[in-house]
């Protein structure tokens, strides 16, 4: 008798503590989304403030009956909150709404933002990953700037405005896909980026922003397409990894100290039409390759027909450089600060003559010597992207390389690409169908059903970090969508 009722209250012990975790997980999570720990105005909808101290925040759709509908600013700023759950409602986040949040690990957002105000994110040092919606139209100046965990970024093509300096200071940052409408670069987009090894520009933009590129000291290559008019002040100041540049006929004006200090550029090719002379500043002149000293080789082509004042201060290395005929103005003071032993390679009867004979330079009638200009191929250290009809994707876990094929999570995809899928744990099957075609495929296994078909896959479907991983291209291509391998930017295309 002692033990039955030994064993009764043991077992109404046992009971009532898991009562009391059960309702403090239950106050927990309804902590987490309580009208009362938001104030919010019922004229906007919007939400004004956050009371609580929850870590792990659930923004309600609606606070008694009224739909919330934007985050008003500094609503979050300077709050100790790891993740925020942004509902479908939300179409707007005003400034400085999460500003110095340093916990921040993640957010997700909804789906109907249209607009994201200055310094929205900024300081948000945790940040690894940010997914900006294909709805948001406008980006605010300094959006996500100093988010120094950031490693990927993604700006849609359904951006029509974003300001200057968005991810000025994410060191971490490797990758940026820029899908952006605005035809300019915006300024400091992404100064001291530097950790960002490429940055690959879409064929609209026609002006790169003044300190774009500032001090993204691991840039290691440019590649301008054919509308760029104009490179702005600073754009690539300190960009200590670039060793070889062409800016093409295209560009008509270099800006004020636009490659002042790349200090690993040894050679370029320049058939810009003139370099920018600073005027109204106390440090004037162009200065545009100013302490470029491991450059020693320079040829301007022919669209060239000015060079500005100082464009070569302190350019110890420079020993050759070629000027054709065309070049009708060439400062003094163009060549301060350069190589005793600096040749000029020029024509008879030049501006480039009579300038090497008025300054006592050594000129040649002879071309330059030959240089290679080739671009190396950045070492690449981001990770694999996805487009899919243009549109970017995010994972939470990432793709990988495996055998030389490369395998992404299997649900986006198919989801993405309209498919259903359904996941069978006693086969370990993946099953997914759109319209008449249905593929379904094992784990670990090198065979792949479509429909009464089989296709052999060079790597099987595995299972990593709980996500179902399979080969991007073989799957794709099933469901008859082409797909393509950017290697230069580590991105799989597909076209559905």
């Amino acid at each position: 008798m002692k033990n039955i009722r030994l064993i009764i209250k043991v077992g109404v012990s046992v009971l009532l503590v898991c009562l009391m975790v059960f309702t403090s997980l239950s106050i927990i999570n309804v902590k987490t989304i309580a009208a009362t720990d938001f104030t919010f105005d019922i004229t906007t909808g919007y939400i004004t403030g956050y009371n609580a101290s929850a870590n792990d925040v659930v923004i309600p759709d609606e606070i008694a009956g009224y739909t919330i509908r934007g985050i008003t600013s500094g609503c979050f700023k300077d709050k100790d909150i790891r993740t925020i759950q942004i509902p479908d409602t939300v179409t707007e986040i005003e400034s400085e709404v999460f500003m110095n949040c340093s916990h921040l690990k993640e957010i997700n957002m909804s789906s109907n933002i249209t607009s994201i105000g200055e310094n929205a994110f900024y300081g948000c040092t945790a940040l690894k990953k940010v997914e900006i919606p294909y709805s948001v139209e406008t980006v605010g100046s300094y959006a996500f700037a100093g988010c120094t965990s950031l490693k990927q970024a993604i700006i849609p093509y359904s951006v029509t405005s974003i300001g200057e300096g968005v991810f000025s200071g994410c060191s971490s940052l490797v990758s940026i896909v820029y899908q952006a409408q605005e035809a300019q670069l915006p300024n400091s987009f992404c100064e001291n980026c530097i950790s960002l090894s490429y940055f690959d520009f879409p064929e609209h933009i026609t002006e790169i922003g003044e300190s774009a590129f500032k001090g993204c000291k691991s840039l290691q290559s440019i590649s301008l397409p054919n509308n760029v008019d104009t490179i702005g002040h600073g754009a690539y100041k300190d960009c200590i990894g670039i060793k070889t540049l062409y800016i093409p006929d295209t560009v008509s004006i270099v800006g004020y100290k636009a490659f002042s200090g790349c200090t690993g550029l040894k050679n370029a090719v320049l058939n810009n039409e003139s370099f920018y002379n600073a005027s109204g500043c106390s440090d004037s002149g162009s200065k545009a390759f100013e302490n470029c000293t491991s450059l020693t080789d320079v040829k301007f082509q022919d669209n060239t027909t000015s060079i500005g004042e100082e464009t070569f201060l302190g350019c110890g290395a420079l020993t050759h450089i070629e000027i054709p005929t065309n070049v009708v103005t060439i400062p003094d003071n163009a060549f301060n600060g350069c190589n005793s032993n600096l040749v000029i390679h020029c024509n008879k009867n030049s501006e480039a003559l009579a300038k090497a004979l008025a300054l006592g330079v050594d000129y040649s009638y002879e071309p330059a010597p030959y240089f290679d200009n080739t671009a190396e191929k950045p070492s690449m250290s981001k990770d694999i992207d996805v487009s899919i009809n243009e549109k970017f994707l995010f994972f939470d876990q990432e793709p990988i390389i495996e055998n030389g094929r490369t395998l992404v999570p299997l649900r986006i995809i198919f989801e993405e690409l309209g498919a259903e899928v359904e996941w069978d744990g006693n086969t370990r099957t993946v099953t997914a169908k759109k319209g008449n075609i249905m593929i379904s495929l094992r784990i670990d296994d090198d065979t792949m059903y479509k429909n009464d078909s089989t296709i052999t896959l060079d790597v099987p479907a595995t299972i990593k970090n709980g996500r179902t991983l399979v080969p991007v291209r073989a799957v794709s291509e099933a469901f008859d969508c082409i797909v393509e391998w950017n290697a230069d930017m580590r991105t799989v295309i597909i076209e559905n």
